[in-house]
């Protein structure tokens, strides 16, 4: 008749039988948690940091063995560190080529179409003025500089943001005036008060002036042209009379025609003179300007 094993022998031989695979026996080959013989650090020089008697001692002490392998490391490659380039290896037969020297800004009169065609037509959309255009370095020339780098430009240039773009990238401040309906009519009468301003025929415009138009645009909502409402920037001089200007009109940044001395003239012959700024409406009559010689307020020099 077999007996039921008491709970008590059970456990006791479980424990022996752990003991010895452990190896807690003191005949065992070597002991599995015997925290003497592990070394966690390879650096520490065979000390047991948990059990060193200075600590701090034992980290300065490994401090200066790490420098001075960089000391010694430093040493062999000559002091100083070898620089890696992308430069390809010369041979002792190949000299040194020559440095390229940097070419002058490029103005912006370079990048203007010649004045023997007209180049532009109102009736299709602009486009970019090719390569970097970069200014001389003065106002006036980082303002046609600007001025040039928005041409194409739709919509979204709209007069007044036009001439804030010219003030950033030219660093100039625009003088204003409390007087006048819209930001443009502002600058011009501030412009003015400073004595900045000049009819047609009074000076010669020179590149990076500023053009002023009436009734290129809606100043107050009111569905109706305004005064004073349009800028732009001389770019090029083409001849004693034509100017080329560039400003916003018509939904675009665009290079127009203007010829102070001929008005109401368009072309003359295949020379365009004055390019229309404004677009003519069904109730507009037969004598409503729009060329830009029409439309032309005044000039300002900055």
């Amino acid at each position: 008749m077999m007996t039921k094993p008491r709970p008590l022998r059970v456990l006791l031989s479980l424990g022996l039988g752990l003991s010895l695979g452990c190896g807690a026996l003191p005949n065992a080959s070597h002991r599995v948690y015997d925290f003497d013989s592990v070394f966690l650090n390879g650096d520490m020089r065979g000390q047991q940091p948990w059990k060193a008697p200075d600590r701090v001692a034992l980290r300065n002490a490994v401090r200066e063995q790490r420098v001075e392998l960089l000391k010694q490391e430093t040493a062999a490659v000559g002091g100083a560190r070898a620089r890696r380039t992308l430069e390809p290896r010369r041979t002792g037969g190949e000299t040194e080529p020559p440095a390229r020297k940097r070419a002058l800004p490029n103005h912006i009169a370079a990048h203007v179409a010649e004045s023997n065609t007209s180049g532009f037509d109102d009736l299709k959309p602009p486009t970019r003025l090719p390569g970097l255009i970069l200014g001389d370095g003065s106002v006036r020339g980082e303002v046609s500089a600007a001025a040039a780098r928005l041409v194409g430009m739709g919509s979204a240039i709209s007069p007044l943001a036009f001439i804030q773009h010219l003030e950033k990238a030219g660093a100039v401040v625009f003088p204003k005036s409390q007087q006048g309906q819209g930001g443009i009519a502002k600058i011009w009468g501030g412009l003015e008060a400073r004595g900045a301003t000049y009819g047609p025929g009074t000076l010669t415009p020179m590149p990076g002036d500023l053009v002023f138009f009436h009734d290129v645009g809606d100043v107050d909502g009111d569905g109706q042209s305004d005064a004073l409402s349009g800028v732009g920037v001389v770019a090029q001089i083409v001849d004693s009379e034509t100017l080329v200007c560039i400003a916003p009109v018509m939904g675009a940044v665009r290079r127009i025609y203007l010829t102070p001395g001929k008005p109401t003239v368009r072309r003359d012959g295949n020379t365009t003179l004055n390019t229309p700024v404004r677009r003519r409406r069904r109730d507009d009559g037969a004598n409503v300007p729009t060329l830009s010689g029409q439309v032309l307020a005044g000039f300002a020099r900055i």
